[in-house]
């Protein structure tokens, strides 16, 4: 989430302009030997955010009484309702694939300026925990929890609200709201976290593949 980043990784190293590519960002090699370090430090710091909205859905479960955990159903419904979760892909391939038409959006500066900074040296097997932990603990809590105890819509706000810090990013936040209002119908019409779980990981790991493809393609 960007407001983390923008702690972990201070704000003058996310605020970039549209025209930089990741040949400005390495200036000099103190400055990659930085960029380096804070990748290293990137990965645990994911992680502990990610179990600590674990832990809080957890907690906020069991006193507020609604066991999501029970929810999670590894059977026919999950095979049955793969087609949603396919859709819902396609439609964020879409997104990406106009995104040069979508310039209002600012989603090209948030691929050069934060995504391939921070995500593009993320190895295969980094990228594939990364979205089953987010995937897992982010629906624990956006939808297994929150979303029952104030609603699909508010609980999307909240997700999208989490993924802003910059005012070039506020049409990606509503857009980012508007997918976690679909994991949330998801969970709604289905009764199965797992399938939500599911859109949630294939979502992210599919960002994180384009993120690499496109960094590959820069360097």
């Amino acid at each position: 989430m960007y407001n983390f980043f923008k702690n972990f990784f201070g704000k003058d190293r996310l605020d970039m302009s549209e025209d930089e590519t990741l040949e400005n960002i390495y200036e000099n090699e103190e400055e990659e030997e930085l960029i380096q370090v804070s990748n290293k430090n990137l990965f645990p710091n994911i992680c502990i955010i990610q179990l600590v909205a674990l832990i809080i859905a957890i907690i906020w479960g069991y006193f507020g009484k609604i066991f999501w955990w029970n929810t999670i159903k590894f059977d026919i419904s999950l095979v049955n309702s793969i087609y949603i979760v396919i859709g819902l892909l396609f439609f964020n391939a879409i997104f990406y694939i106009f995104r040069n038409q979508l310039k209002f959006m600012h989603y090209d500066w948030l691929i050069k300026s934060v995504y391939i900074p921070i995500f593009g040296k993320f190895n295969i097997w980094q990228c594939i925990f990364l979205s089953i932990i987010s995937g897992f603990c982010e629906e624990a809590l956006f939808r297994g929890v929150m979303s029952v105890a104030w609603g699909m819509i508010i609980s999307s706000v909240v997700f999208g609200l989490l993924h802003l810090g910059d005012k070039k990013l506020i049409f990606s936040g509503i857009w980012i709201a508007i997918i976690g209002f679909c994991f949330a119908y998801i969970y709604k019409i289905t009764g199965n976290l797992a399938i939500s779980i599911l859109a949630h990981f294939l979502n992210n790991f599919f960002c994180f593949i384009a993120v690499k493809i496109l960094a590959k393609k820069i360097n």
